[in-house]
């Protein structure tokens, strides 16, 4: 999102809560200046709110000066100001925008107070030069002074200079709740509640001290026997002739409404609708704060949960019971930890976290977990059937120190995609070794598709051979980026990590063509047919439904036959029924193209997939290829791949070992009936150039 798109989503909110007298174009460019004087400051080093401060101001002089203008504001602006992409990775980006709408809705509020104020003074100004025409002209200034105080919304009163009521309205009675009789003889502070009263009597004294001819103070106030609410008071003192303070005039402002919807927009900037809990916001605030007062011999503990399996709930109970789960979930985690210095958040979906400052009677974190596991699980009848969950949990302690809370947060975040990666009702600790990994992982991964753009993305050409006599009997294609930094990565690392990115399929027809294309170079070079190409699938691309039309396409539009082309299929995609991918072994084997069964390990379901498909042949696990590499092998294992060679030639497949390093290694797995082979012994991936040599002395 850019700041454009930000102010046309603000517009098109905001004009539906208010009307304004300017064309569609001048408002747009009326709040995308608010935007960009947003942006700013939170791209500025300092911190301010000046101008965030500036811009609640100027809504309210763009006449943008309804409640729910405001509301739709902090809505859209805490939605999208953490969104822009020139703020992403800005420090403390989280707590910077929440003090930064803080301030907006501050001086949006401040403007409209200062808005009434000035009608407030009007009539003020109004009332005190009716008093004086009133020793000129007594009968016709107490006629206009008995029509303002009696049309007035604002409550006036007069008063001794002690505070006792001299005279006083009928909106001063309805906002105090008290029928005139009950004001007389009183004083306005009798009114004034005990949490404010202290900073009134500080004003009064400071008026009579000659510090301020006036002055303006919000005041929690009485409101009947048992409401309060809130009011600003404008008091400033009326002089005789001689200039002596004689008495005060009060103007009372009730601003509870205002100050309720105040303390709700600050709330729901800091909260989940949905369980009340903290937000993620909110959550790092408290972190920063926690962390910077913990003592190393106490210390910290950070929950991050994950519910098990929630969108089976969604998909089979329907949302509306998926949102009374996560409120029974967020009311559960808050009575675990009830006793303890914690708080509780939600960050959003079905992702919790727990903060606990450790005391003496702190649990331990598998303690802490059990619990949090146990509670969960106990059954609630939402429907007609008992529903229970379980978390994964990943958790990091810390004692004090220099951490980012964000660091802090990615810690557990990349703890808790590990534990989930193990099952569920899991729970682990922070591991840095494995932190570590992790992040370089996924910066290589958020790399990759520049890396895909920049051209370091390359083919090489692997020969696969037939042990009985050393034939050629094919070439493999595998993947490898040249890293600048890292150097080659391996076509196993390579599938992974375009995986992670969404690359699989694009990466996979490039593959393919590129493929076809040099098997038609090699037969224009050498005029001759060249053993076929294979190309390993990963499991996106094996499911693809247009992998058919792609591969028929390929082949069509460099010549080829079907059977100059073999493709891997994965075990796993076919066994779990992955998308299409079984259709499509189908459908390409019925072409005539060969497909291979590959990290085949024996099992029965993969028996079965052989007897039921098409398949021309298996890549035995390489796992179990490297094993049986070792200079004495296990006998078990031995005797296992012995006895399934010829289950697999008896269901007509040939069986491929990968990963053949020596001479004995190539041996043994002719020993066990192995057909094809491919390996560091047989030569490693390389250029087209290489293969082309190996092609050569093939063909001749």
């Amino acid at each position: 999102m850019n700041r454009a798109e930000l102010a046309a989503s603000w517009q098109t909110e905001i004009t539906r809560t208010v009307y304004v007298p300017l064309t569609e174009a001048e408002i747009g460019e009326y709040l995308l200046d608010l935007v960009h004087e947003l942006v700013e400051e939170l791209r500025a080093p300092a911190g301010g709110v000046s101008a965030a401060t500036e811009a609640g101001q100027r809504l309210v002089s763009g006449q943008f000066t309804h409640q729910e203008s405001l509301v739709c504001t902090m809505r859209v602006l805490g939605a999208g100001l953490p969104a822009l992409a020139e703020l992403a990775g800005r420090p403390e980006l989280p707590q910077r925008v929440v003090l930064a709408l803080g301030a907006l809705a501050a001086g949006f509020a401040e403007a409209i107070r200062q808005r009434t104020f000035e009608q407030q003074e009007d009539v003020k100004q109004a009332l005190l030069r009716a008093k004086d025409n009133a020793e000129r002209a007594m009968r016709g200034s107490e006629a206009r002074l008995r029509e303002v105080f009696t049309s007035s919304v604002v409550g006036i009163a007069i008063t001794e200079l002690d505070g006792t009521f001299i005279n006083f309205n009928q909106a001063l009675c309805g906002i105090l709740d008290q029928e005139p009789a009950e004001l007389r003889g009183r004083t306005l502070t009798d009114f004034v509640h005990p949490d404010t009263a202290a900073e009134v009597a500080r004003a009064y004294d400071g008026l009579f001290a000659g510090r301020q001819e006036r002055f303006r103070v919000l005041a929690r106030l009485r409101k009947g026997e048992e409401e309060t609410g809130f009011a600003y008071l404008a008091v400033s003192l009326l002089r005789d002739e001689r200039g002596s303070p004689t008495s005060c005039v009060t103007m009372v402002e009730d601003v509870t409404e205002l100050k309720l919807v105040q303390d709700r927009l600050h709330h729901q900037a800091l909260h989940d609708r949905l369980t009340g809990l903290a937000n993620r916001q909110f959550f790092l605030s408290r972190l920063e704060s926690v962390l910077g007062r913990i003592e190393p011999s106490t210390g910290m503990s950070l929950y991050h949960l994950d519910i098990d399996g929630f969108g089976m709930i969604n998909s089979g109970l329907g949302h509306e019971v998926g949102d009374q789960v996560l409120q029974l979930v967020a009311a559960k985690l808050k009575m675990l930890v009830d006793k303890e210095k914690a708080l509780v958040a939600r960050f959003g979906g079905d992702e919790f976290a727990i903060l606990i400052e450790h005391t003496a009677g702190t649990p331990d974190v598998a303690t802490m977990a059990a619990r949090i596991n146990e509670e969960l699980g106990e059954p609630v009848y939402l429907t007609e059937r008992g529903v229970a969950v379980s978390a994964s949990i990943g958790v990091v302690q810390q004692q004090a120190g220099r951490i980012k809370p964000v660091e802090l947060l990615r810690s557990a975040a990349g703890t808790l995609r590990r534990v989930k990666a193990s099952g569920r009702r899991q729970w682990g600790l922070h591991d840095p070794d494995a932190d570590r990994r992790d992040r370089e992982w996924f910066a290589l991964a958020a790399t990759m598709p520049g890396a895909w753009e920049n051209g370091e993305l390359r083919l090489r050409y692997q020969p696969v051979r037939q042990l009985s006599d050393d034939r050629l009997a094919g070439v493999e294609v595998l993947l490898h980026w040249l890293h600048p930094d890292r150097g080659e990565i391996g076509h196993d690392d390579c599938v992974r990590l375009a995986g992670e990115t969404g690359l699989t399929i694009l990466i996979g027809q490039w593959m393919l063509r590129t493929a076809c294309e040099q098997v038609r170079l090699w037969q224009q070079e050498f005029q001759a047919p060249v053993p076929p190409i294979g190309l390993r699938l990963g499991k996106s691309q094996a499911a693809d439904p247009d992998l058919v039309g792609d591969v028929r396409k390929v082949l069509d539009g460099c010549g080829l036959g079907p059977d100059q082309l073999w493709l891997g299929m994965p075990a796993s995609a076919l066994l779990a029924g992955f998308g299409e991918v079984e259709d499509n072994v189908e459908t390409l084997a019925g072409m005539g193209i060969p497909v291979l069964l590959d990290e085949f390990r024996g099992g029965t379901d993969e028996l079965t997939l052989l007897d039921e498909l098409a398949v021309s042949s298996v890549r035995l696990s390489a796992s179990l290829v490297r094993r049986l590499g070792q200079p004495c092998p296990p006998t078990l294992l031995t005797e296992a791949v012995r006895n399934l060679v010829p289950l697999v030639h008896r269901l007509e497949a040939a069986v491929l070992m990968d990963g053949i390093t020596t001479a004995e290694h190539a041996a043994r797995c002719r020993s066990l009936g192995a057909d094809l082979a491919q390996g560091a012994y047989f030569g490693q991936p390389g250029p087209p150039a290489e293969m082309s040599a190996l092609l050569a002395r093939s063909v001749s």
